[in-house]
């Protein structure tokens, strides 16, 4: 029944259509998969033009935790879909909410335009997946206590009793996207639907490992497909965005960043802010202490994987590493 009624509200906005610019090319997900580095990566070429802020959960599900009220398709159509600046050379519009992998709106939505967008997806090893979602989330974010560690986390979700630990989350939508992690890393689930309502040239699917390891082919590869000049990454600065570190001190952080957007967008912000990191930041978040739990998930996640990778003619092997 809700997929009728999305359906249904998608053909009909879609007329708004001709009055907004629509995203053409679209990184759909999955999140902490490298998303925020490719979407920098293609903004940044002449021909593209990125959404501001690149993810802008607009065609989430109804009553999603994650559904901005102020502009969000349920509510607004496409009238309040204003994200891109005008840019007289670019051919491509890219938004890149990661979480629109999981969303039947975005799905009904993007199969109904026409011309359909490009859809990318950039999948990642489930359990470095779930490792990165959960100290991005007690770190990055200071959203989490910092007495959990990632073996008992990893228990709790294995044994669907994450609502133990909830207490213990700052956010209503941090503790909803990390109880879901195992269900977001069974990518087979969602990627199918994606396959049977869209056609193959329009879909295609990146490695996190191989993007990291060789980020210009990936790109050049993208850019080739897209009908954009790829020699614009010949000599461009691969430069990665939106890691996953360790902070040392938590408290600090988590009311440092509640303040610093009320605070003006100047050099000296700019300044403050990369001297914070300096002293702050850990570029290690331990990921090899925490072994046992990763290969737990790596157990549970073996029969999803092959189903992926027998269904989408996927080289995995990158992912037994």
């Amino acid at each position: 029944m809700t997929e009728t009624k999305t359906f249904t509200r998608s053909t009909s906005f879609l007329k708004q259509s001709s009055r907004v610019q629509l995203p053409n090319l679209v990184l759909a997900g999955a999140p902490k998969c490298g998303t925020s580095s490719l979407f920098n990566w293609l903004a940044a070429h002449p021909e593209v033009c990125g959404s501001a802020p690149k993810e802008t959960f607009y065609f989430m599900d109804e009553s999603h935790p994650l559904s901005r009220s102020e502009a969000n398709y349920h509510t607004h159509g496409l009238t309040r879909y204003q994200f891109f600046e005008h840019h007289a050379s670019a051919k491509f519009f890219v938004d890149a909410t990661t979480h629109y992998i999981y969303q039947e709106t975005a799905l009904n939505f993007f199969a109904a335009c026409d011309p359909q967008p490009y859809i990318i997806f950039v999948l990642r090893k489930p359990s470095d997946r779930i490792f990165s979602s959960f100290s991005y989330t007690q770190n990055n974010l200071a959203r989490l206590d910092q007495s959990i560690s990632f073996d008992t986390f990893t228990n709790l979700l294995l044994q669907n009793s994450i609502e133990q630990i909830k207490h213990l989350f700052r956010s209503e939508q941090s503790y909803f996207v990390l109880r879901h992690d195992l269900l977001y890393s069974q990518y087979y689930d969602f990627l199918i639907r994606w396959k049977k309502s869209l056609p193959p040239n329009r879909l295609k699917i990146v490695l996190f490992e191989e993007m990291k390891a060789n980020p210009k082919a990936i790109v050049t590869e993208i850019a080739e497909e897209l009908g954009i000049d790829p020699d614009f990454y010949d000599r461009f600065n691969f430069q990665q965005k939106n890691q996953t570190v360790s902070i040392r001190n938590s408290w600090l952080h988590r009311n440092l960043r509640r303040i610093a957007p009320s605070l003006p967008n100047t050099a000296l912000k700019t300044m403050l802010k990369s001297f914070y990191f300096s002293t702050q930041k850990h570029h290690s978040t331990e990921q090899s202490k925490q072994s046992q739990a990763l290969e737990k998930l790596d157990q549970y996640f073996q029969p999803h994987n092959q189903k992926l990778e027998q269904a989408f003619h996927l080289d995995l092997s990158c992912w037994q590493k």
